[in-house]
Order: structure tokens, then sequence, then C-alpha cells
């Protein structure tokens, strides 16, 4: 993983595994194949955002961190998270905000609204407060 704040969580009720969260286990087929999807397009738009035109979908670096998100957030939240990321790029190119990787940014930011919403995404953040993140 490219991601270096987050960490999957072990939880002794099994809730590490996405696979047998009771929300996703919840969800129907078709739901579970348009958040697979989600997932596939946030690695997608990081990627662009960095600068890397060439990036193919298959398991990129950080998709199971994107699952989680794409699978356990609303998806409000998913596009409000990548905007912000977006924004923030923007600002960084032209020169009013500094953004120390975009895949980075993006996890703070899940990070601050997951922690704003109170969802649990099954992830142990390393840095504690959202705001060191980005």
């Amino acid at each position: 993983s490219n991601v270096t704040n987050v960490s999957e969580r072990s939880l002794k009720s099994g809730r590490g595994s996405l696979r047998t969260d009771p929300r996703v286990q919840a969800m129907r087929p078709e739901e579970r194949e348009s958040r697979e999807s989600m997932a596939q397009e946030i690695g997608r738009q990081l990627n662009v955002m960095a600068g890397d035109q060439g990036f193919s979908t298959e398991d990129h670096k950080s998709l199971g961190f994107h699952r989680r998100v794409a699978f356990l957030m609303p998806q409000r939240f998913v596009y409000e998270a990548l905007a912000a990321t977006r924004d923030a790029i923007d600002d960084e190119r032209a020169g009013r905000k500094t953004v120390r990787g975009v895949d980075a940014y993006f996890a703070g930011t899940v990070q601050k609204i997951a922690e704003r919403e109170r969802i649990d995404l099954g992830v142990e953040w390393k840095v504690k407060h959202p705001s060191e993140a980005i």
C-alpha cells in the first residue's frame, strides 16, 4: 500500500475483513459490483490528480483501502473526499497550498469525514488527528 497513515485493524469480532463485514454482506450483488467499480475509480482519479495518465485499474497499490472507503462510506462522502483532494491539488498547482501526497491527502480527508460522521472503516489510523495527515 502506498498510503502510509492507515492500516487494517484486526478485530476479534472478525470485522477486520471487509468480506465478513455485516454491512458488506447485507449488500445486493449489484451494489457490491457498483462499490467495486467505485474503488477502482477512486484509484484512477487519484492517479490522474497526481499526474499519472497511464494508470491501470487492475489491483492498484491502494485498492484495499479504496475498497474499504467505497464499500463502507456513503457515496456522497466519497465524492466529498475526492472533491476536497482535487481542490487541494488545484491550490497546490496555483502555489496556495502544499500537498505532501495525493493519496495521503485523500486518506486524511477520508479520516476527517469518517470521524465527523462516525463511520467505522475498520482501519487503525496511524495519524490520530486528521489535520496532521493533510
